[in-house]
């Protein structure tokens, strides 16, 4: 047969019960507070928040970092191609200078050349002592550069007077 508890035994249980009882009013205390359920979730869903924030903000650093990189081998590789390409350049310009020098030194020694062929040896003695003269006395030489000079100013002169004289005689014959 089975015996019947002891007050003992009955206040151990009724203990337990309360102690179950408790815990299972205050489960339900709180599935029913919901300000604090709802900061709960506010809370982890703020805390997700943060961590894909995190991954974003690392992922975009990640990014700009080997575009920076990528930007600075482009910027490194464009300059050098450039001064590749001046370099280039300034060979050419100096090789086509020297070329050009080269080109018109013989062609003014061939003009050098052919002239002192074609000029007697009377008119070169002559211009050497003329040469000679002017180095030794520069002002007689300066003065007859600067008659010259003159009078061709004056032949000038005069032949845009006749021009102007004959368009003018013209110009009343129209009339």
């Amino acid at each position: 047969m089975s015996r019947s508890p002891g007050p003992e035994e009955l206040r151990a249980q009724v203990a337990e019960a309360r102690e179950k009882l408790g815990e299972t009013v205050e489960e339900l205390a709180a599935k029913a507070d919901v300000k604090t359920r709802a900061q709960e979730k506010a809370t982890a869903a703020r805390d997700r928040a943060r961590q894909r924030a995190a991954g974003a903000r690392g992922r975009a650093q990640h990014k700009a970092a080997d575009a920076r990189d990528r930007a600075q081998h482009k910027v490194t590789d464009t300059r050098d191609r450039a001064q590749h390409r001046v370099a280039g350049a300034r060979d050419r310009a100096t090789e086509t200078r020297h070329h050009a020098r080269d080109t018109a030194s013989h062609a003014a020694q061939r003009v050098q050349d052919r002239v002192h062929d074609k000029t007697p040896e009377p008119f070169w003695n002559a211009a050497a002592r003329a040469a000679e003269s002017g180095r030794r006395h520069p002002a007689p030489l300066a003065a007859a550069v600067g008659g010259l000079l003159a009078f061709a100013a004056v032949l000038a002169a005069r032949g845009g007077r006749r021009n102007r004289a004959r368009a003018t005689r013209a110009c009343w014959k129209r009339s």
